[in-house]
């Protein structure tokens, strides 16, 4: 505490200045790395950059890898599509996907109506009309659409997988973010500032305070 007595003063101050520092916000970091992980970590500089600079470089990664996979699935399934259309004669690409797997798993409309009448499925009969027509080419072109089916079945259940990856690594980040930024706030000094001045202007008095 610094006190410096003015030569005349007054009972009643006329002005007062009070400055309080708050630097460090924990629910401001704690939303930056669930915008962006890494964000809060790296706003709070440091010591914590390397760690802001791991929770971004796995959001990047983690981007990357679920936009290649959509993409690759798209492809793969466009590439199936034109398979099938070549080499069984018909266009699933806008049928359910058990006519699909039908398609997969029969040589042609007859097979695929043989099988179910022998299995007693009834209610599974497609109706025998063009656009359920199909019949393939060669056992060899049906595994080969299997195997291109599989690959696109691979790349879409990977999808979710990574996209809850990507909601934890927002959480862990937030999370860490929130406590290191309360942990700096703690051991932080509060500044205060107080200036009152009196009527008498020859006369000031300053108080300047910390607090740990």
């Amino acid at each position: 505490m610094i006190a410096v007595p003015a030569r005349a003063q007054q009972s009643e101050p006329l002005a007062e200045l009070r400055i309080d520092r708050r630097t460090v916000s924990p629910v401001g970091a704690m939303l930056r790395s669930f915008v962006l992980p890494g964000w809060g970590q790296l706003s709070l500089g440091g010591e914590f950059n390397r760690r802001g600079a791991v929770h971004l470089g796995a959001d990047a990664i983690l981007i990357t890898s679920y936009i290649w996979l959509h993409y690759n699935a798209g492809s793969l399934e466009n590439n199936m599509f034109a398979h099938v259309s070549r080499y069984a004669g018909i266009d699933i690409s806008n049928r359910s996907r058990s006519f699909q797997l039908a398609v997969a798993a029969h040589n042609s409309l007859t097979a695929y109506n043989d099988f179910q009448e022998r299995s007693r499925q009834w209610n599974e009969i497609l109706e025998n009309v063009p656009q359920n027509q199909w019949i393939w080419q060669s056992e060899q072109n049906r595994f080969d659409y299997q195997e291109i089916r599989n690959r696109v079945d691979r790349s879409r259940q990977q999808l979710p997988a990574i996209a809850t990856l990507m909601v934890a690594n927002r959480i862990i980040s937030g999370v860490h973010a929130f406590m290191s930024a309360r942990r700096i706030a703690s051991s932080l000094p509060e500044v205060s500032l107080s200036m009152p001045y009196y009527g008498d202007p020859t006369g000031v008095m300053a108080t300047v305070s910390f607090r740990f």
